[in-house]
């Protein structure tokens, strides 16, 4: 709701920091020229990027952050806003919380403010978090290194080194293992979470300009779910080239704006019986925002089924190249019947033999019923 979402699914997997009672997603979050989270650790976790240019690629991004003292000793920390023992160093902003974890006689904090240290703290109240700091911490146990080379007022010197220029990404998300590889499933995956489960997925076509967002419902009924090797098999049928995948289960989620009312509505059937909170989610949102010229129309009948040589009314709806509603003269278009004998006239459908019938509507411009 808040972004004016054209489509959004569920994301990246998630771990949660039980001691704090929050989250972070797996792998990263980037976005406005910012790592919001950082890419997942190790190599088994794909990530989505897109360039500053518009092209779409998934790959296994190698990112460390490294944090050096005035002394020139240096050291590896685990990440930025992520759920963790603190067994390592690890790094957290306002974007993971408005306050920080707090600290006590066996976990320690330091604020770093514009680059500077601010405050080392043992038994503290959490701190709260603005723009302008960060703060480090760590299990005193574990983990001494910022105890033994800082101390109030040094300059902190963080690094990044990174397989992935960051610099020319637009966006990149968090995701699993890769599903469709150069139109082939792969035999093994990197990240597997086996069994038949509701499912999300993301692809991209060879050209690396479309997408495809994909939810299976499953645990139901109505939809048993599909493998990973059934999901990379589906999104090449629909016409990826690559495709990851995404957290499933329970997140499986997908909603779409309806292009009528402009109301965000959740269009599959979550197997939790209703949408479970996630630690992120992967959008796309549309450019335009005015309505064109009609260039998709689609007919609703007003009735599933009608009766050989009756009528049924049939409406026609309207839409410019993006789908947003726009005006139909009725008067103007013509038809076609298929299936069944019977014919249009204004507004109304006349069957006159039995069977499974397509009405297709034409409009002067060259809009076509789809």
């Amino acid at each position: 709701n808040s972004y004016d979402t054209t489509v959004a699914i569920n994301s990246d997997f998630f771990n949660w920091d039980a001691r704090a009672g929050r989250g972070s997603p797996i792998g990263a979050v980037f976005f406005d020229q910012k790592m919001v989270s950082s890419p997942a650790a190790g190599s088994n976790m794909y990530t989505i990027m897109q360039d500053l240019g518009g092209n779409v690629f998934t790959d296994i991004i190698d990112y460390k952050i490294y944090i050096t003292a005035p002394n020139g000793n240096r050291k590896q920390i685990a990440g930025k806003n992520k759920a963790s023992d603190l067994s390592q160093i690890m790094l957290f902003d306002k974007n993971f919380d408005s306050k920080s974890m707090g600290s006590s006689d066996t976990q320690h904090e330091m604020v770093v403010r514009n680059g500077i240290v601010e405050e080392i703290r043992f038994n503290s109240a959490p701190v709260e978090m603005t723009d302008d700091m960060y703060v480090l911490t760590a299990l005193t146990d574990w983990d001494c290194f910022l105890i033994d080379n800082f101390q109030v007022g040094d300059e902190v010197k963080l690094e990044m080194e990174s397989s992935v220029d960051f610099d020319s990404l637009k966006l990149a998300a968090g995701a699993g293992a890769k599903i469709l590889s150069d139109g082939s499933v792969p035999a093994s995956f990197s990240h597997t979470i086996g069994g038949i489960n509701p499912r999300t997925a993301f692809g991209i076509s060879s050209d690396q300009k479309t997408v495809y967002l994909a939810v299976v419902d499953g645990r139901s009924g109505s939809s048993n779910g599909m493998t990973m090797s059934e999901l990379g098999a589906f999104m090449k049928a629909v016409g990826a080239q690559n495709a990851v995948n995404l957290d499933g289960g329970g997140s499986s989620t997908f909603v779409a704006k309806n292009p009528q009312s402009g109301a965000q509505e959740l269009i599959n059937t979550p197997s939790d019986g209703a949408q479970r909170k996630v630690a992120a989610a992967l959008a796309v949102t549309s450019s335009v925002k005015n309505a064109g010229g009609l260039y998709h129309m689609k007919i609703v009948p007003d009735g599933e089924n009608v009766f050989q040589n009756s009528s049924i009314r049939l409406r026609v709806d309207g839409f410019d190249e993006y789908y947003f509603p726009v005006g139909v003269d009725t008067d103007t278009l013509s038809y076609t019947v298929s299936g069944v004998e019977g014919y249009v006239e204004g507004d109304v459908f006349y069957p006159q033999s039995a069977g499974m019938a397509t009405i297709t509507a034409w409009a002067p411009n060259g809009a076509v019923t789809d």
